[in-house]
């Protein structure tokens, strides 16, 4: 464990790790439920951020008609002092699948897809 962390330390940092972030999370495939599942997601992200210390500010949203989201951006920014946003965000990267199993009466089975993407702001702070 120890040797572990003293890798982790001896990487060279990254010169936008101080950077605020822009953060999109986009519905795919699978109609509400994906729309529903974006939704989810933007929750927990916002619970994540507000428990660092970190501002949230909704730039766009596009709503999906059974609620949730089709589309959101949001940008994350630093409140004062701590890491920067983009040193914990960078790698919130990702395009991604749920499926959803209903086992009442009738076996149904929902696949929905979805996209996170994190990118850094043009000036620090």
């Amino acid at each position: 464990m120890v040797e572990k962390n003293i890798n982790v330390l001896l990487l060279p940092t990254d010169p936008n790790d101080k950077r605020n972030v822009y953060l999109e999370v986009r519905a795919g495939t699978g109609g509400d439920e994906a729309s529903l599942f974006v939704g989810d997601l933007y929750g927990i992200y916002k619970k994540y951020c507000e428990g660092q210390g970190w501002s949230w500010k909704v730039l766009e949203e596009s709503a999906g008609s059974d609620g949730g989201f089709k589309a959101v951006t949001v940008e994350v920014s630093q409140r004062s002092g701590g890491e920067g946003v983009y040193s914990k965000m960078k790698w919130e990267v990702s395009c991604s699948y749920l499926d959803l199993f209903r086992r009442e009466t009738v076996r149904l089975a929902y696949s929905s897809f979805f996209r996170t993407f994190s990118l850094s702001t043009l000036s620090p702070r």
